[in-house]
């Protein structure tokens, strides 16, 4: 579950969705600069060297997230854990 009414160095911590494959040393400068990498779980249509790219997988909207139905289907309880799920 992500938390996203923690608090550190005095501001908000934001969820943010990154690509399943970023490394630690990546993660640990997206926490230090507020941000909370949420890491994608890959999407089993998609070439795996792609899989897991928010730009492959997710298209902002106004006000929701468009993806594949496949895709939330295939991970419908990592989508619904978010603290963004509203969104789903």
């Amino acid at each position: 579950m992500y938390n996203n009414q923690a608090v550190k160095g005095g501001y908000h911590i934001r969820p943010v969705l990154f690509c399943g494959d970023i490394s630690q040393k990546q993660e640990e400068t997206l926490l230090s600069l507020g941000y909370d990498p949420v890491k994608l779980p890959p999407f089993s249509l998609l070439d795996r060297r792609v899989a897991t790219h928010p730009d492959m997988l997710l298209f902002p909207l106004k006000d929701s997230i468009l993806m594949h139905q496949a895709y939330y289907e295939e991970h419908t309880d990592f989508f619904k854990s978010l603290p963004f799920s509203y969104f789903f």
